[in-house]
C-alpha cells in the first residue's frame, strides 16, 4: 500500500504548567537522626536516648513495618514533648488517614507546631494546606509565607512552588524574574518540573531574554528524568535545529520516548516522520502504528490521516 501523505506540520505547544506539587506522606530518614546537635547512628541503645527520642525511634520502627497505628501512638508521645520530626510525621498520618481517622485540621495543627520549630518539610506541607484550603481557609498569602520559609532552607519543592506563585502573581505581586530565580534554585537540585518551567520560560523569553540554547539545556535535564513534555519539546528542538544543531535522528529518539509514555503529539509526529521518510527510512508499518495510537486517543489529525491512507 502506498501512503499518500497530506502535508501536516509537526506541532508543539509551549505552555508553562501552573503546577504546585502537593505533599506526600514523608517518612523520616531512618539511617540517622539529630539529638542534642549530634548525629546518632542507626540502632542506638535505649540507654542513650531520652524518653522523647526513644518514642520517636519506636515510631520510626513501626512506620518501617507499615504499622501505622503503632507509629501514631509513639509519634504522639514524642510530638507532645516537642519533637519536631515526630510532630511532622504525626501531621502526615492525620493527613493520609493512616493509623488514625483522616483529619486535615489535626494535620494542620501538627504541621504548624513542627513548622514553627523550623522544620522545612513541615513548612512546605503547611503551605500546601493553605494553598488548597485543607484544614484551614484557603489563603495564598499564607501559602507563600510558608513556602518561602522552606525555600530559604533549600527545599526544592518549596522553591518550585514559590516560583509558581511569583510567576502567577497569586499570594504576592507577580514578578517573573523572581520566579525564574526560584525555578533555578529548584532546577539545580534536580526538581524536574522546575527544569521544564525554566526551559519553557527561556524558549518563550517570558521574564528573561529569549534563549533557545538555555531552553534546550533545561529540556534535556528534564527529559532524561522522564518528563514527557520535555521529551517532546527536546525532540522539536532537534527536529527544527532550534537552540541546537539539527539532528532528526535524535528528534525521533526523543519523540519515541514521549510517544511511549502516551503523548499524542509525539505519536503523531512519529507517524508523520515515518510516513515521509523524514530523517529516517520510510516505514509504512511504523507510520500507521504511531498514527493509530494518536487516533485512538481522539486526535482528529491522526484519524484523518488514517482515513486518507485507508488504514482505519
Amino acid at each position: 500500500m502506498t501512503i499518500k501523505l497530506k502535508t501536516i506540520a509537526l506541532l508543539c505547544v509551549f505552555i508553562l504548567p501552573q503546577v504546585s506539587c502537593f505533599t506526600k506522606t514523608v517518612k523520616p530518614t531512618q539511617d540517622t537522626f539529630s539529638k542534642d546537635n549530634k548525629t546518632v547512628s542507626e540502632q542506638p541503645t535505649e540507654e542513650t536516648l531520652s524518653k522523647t527520642d526513644l518514642a520517636f525511634t519506636k515510631g520510626n520502627d513501626a512506620l518501617i513495618k507499615n504499622d501505622y497505628a503503632r507509629a501514631f501512638n509513639w509519634y504522639s508521645k514524642a510530638a507532645e514533648q516537642g519533637h519536631a520530626i515526630a510532630q511532622f510525621n504525626l501531621g502526615s498520618l492525620y493527613k493520609s488517614g493512616k493509623g488514625v481517622p483522616q483529619n486535615d485540621q489535626d494535620a494542620v495543627k501538627w504541621y504548624r507546631k513542627a513548622a514553627e520549630q523550623g522544620l522545612k518539610q513541615a513548612q512546605y506541607s503547611l503551605g500546601n494546606m493553605y494553598l488548597y484550603g485543607k484544614g484551614v481557609p484557603q489563603n495564598n498569602e499564607e501559602a507563600v509565607k510558608w513556602y518561602r520559609k522552606a525555600a530559604e532552607q533549600g527545599l526544592a519543592e518549596a522553591q518550585l512552588n514559590l516560583g509558581v506563585r511569583y510567576y502567577s502573581g497569586k499570594g504576592n505581586s507577580q514578578d517573573k524574574p523572581e520566579a525564574v530565580k526560584w525555578f533555578h534554585k529548584a532546577a539545580e537540585q534536580g526538581e524536574v518540573q522546575a527544569q521544564l518551567n525554566l526551559a519553557l520560560i527561556y524558549a518563550n523569553g517570558d521574564g528573561v531574554s529569549q534563549n533557545n540554547e538555555e531552553a534546550v539545556k533545561w529540556y534535556h535535564k528534564a527529559a532524561v528524568q522522564g518528563n514527557v513534555m520535555a521529551q517532546l519539546n527536546l525532540g522539536m528542538s532537534y527536529y527544527n535545529g532550534k537552540g541546537i544543531k539539527q539532528d532528526k535522528l535524535e528528534a525521533v529518539k526523543w519523540f519515541r520516548k514521549a510517544a511511549e509514555q502516551g503523548d499524542i503529539q509525539a505519536q503523531l509526529n512519529l507517524g508523520l516522520i515515518y510516513a515521509n521518510g523524514d530523517g529516517v527510512s520510510k516505514n509504512e508499518q511504523e507510520a500507521i502504528k504511531w498514527t493509530r495510537k494518536a487516533a485512538e486517543q481522539g486526535n482528529a489529525d491522526a484519524q484523518s490521516l488514517l482515513k486518507q491512507w485507508g488504514a482505519l
